[in-house]
């Protein structure tokens, strides 16, 4: 029986330069078996340009554009945003324009969905996952709502006036999602070693200083979120497969380096696991 194949992306900030070098293995290699994209945060930018087949676009944007005004805690204590997701995507799109045509044209037959946590009232028991069908014209407003670090970014409201929150509370490793959906290959990539859940230490510190119980609460969520995924991982059903692709030690980089060097090895270690990952699966042909 043949099995389809989902591929699902962590998120993890500067990180996922981790992902977009194992990415541009799947891409110099032609690998994109794939009926099925499900990506949390900063993983979906990596995702659009696998799919549009844009080689070496998000090393460009990595190493090019994060390096610069993306992260900024003098902007963040004169009322603005620390990680400045309007920012980005401007200068992104400036100087390293997305082929929104080819894209199209590659997730013909094929879904890509963005995770997204909805917060409908002010309080810890009224925020949900939601999944968001990403496409040509939505792009823009889902990559922002799904990144949306609380108090790092400034969130927005839907017209339904529910706040749109990083995907990574709610749903961190969306496997289960992906299996419900039918996949029963699933290829995840993460941005930590192993079975790592993130501790988010300065992010906790700060919260913790600013005196952001509810957030918090959000982040002791994500992290039960992870431990649900990782049993499930673990212990899968009986009628599907996952394959983890992940560093074999923590990255150089964190959530918000801005260290060129540091991110130029972590793609380079992303590209080289890739690559071994595509080596395996045609030894096992």
């Amino acid at each position: 029986m043949k099995r389809e194949s989902a591929l699902v992306i962590e998120g993890g900030g500067t990180r996922n330069v981790f992902t977009a070098g194992v990415l541009e293995a799947f891409l110099e290699n032609e690998y994109n078996p794939f009926k099925y994209f499900i990506a949390v945060s900063g993983g979906a930018y990596t995702v659009a340009s696998y799919l549009s087949k844009q080689h070496k676009r998000n090393y460009g944007i990595f190493t090019n554009i994060m390096t610069t005004d993306f992260f900024s805690f003098k902007r963040f204590l004169s009322g603005g945003h620390y990680m400045d997701l309007d920012w980005l995507w401007t200068n992104v799109i400036e100087n390293y324009p997305f082929d929104f045509k080819n894209m199209e044209k590659n997730l013909k037959g094929k879904k890509f969905i963005g995770v997204i946590t909805k917060e409908t009232c002010a309080g810890k028991n009224f925020i949900e996952a939601a999944y968001e069908s990403i496409d040509t014209d939505n792009l823009p407003a889902v990559f922002k709502s799904g990144a949306s670090i609380p108090f790092f970014y400034k969130a927005k409201k839907n017209k339904n006036n529910e706040l749109l929150l990083d995907g990574g509370i709610m749903d961190p490793l969306p496997v289960r999602k992906a299996y419900h959906q039918g996949y029963r290959k699933i290829v995840v990539i993460r941005t930590y070693p192993g079975n790592t859940i993130p501790g988010s230490g300065l992010y906790k510190i700060i919260l913790k200083l600013a005196g952001k119980r509810k957030l918090l609460h959000y982040l002791s969520l994500s992290q039960q979120k992870y431990k649900d995924a990782f049993d499930f991982i673990d212990n899968p059903p009986s009628d599907v497969i996952i394959d983890i692709i992940s560093p074999g030690a923590a990255l150089e980089s964190v959530t918000n380096t801005s260290c060129r060097k540091k991110i130029i090895k972590d793609y380079y270690t992303g590209k080289e696991i890739g690559d071994k990952y595509i080596a395996k699966i045609k030894e096992n042909k």
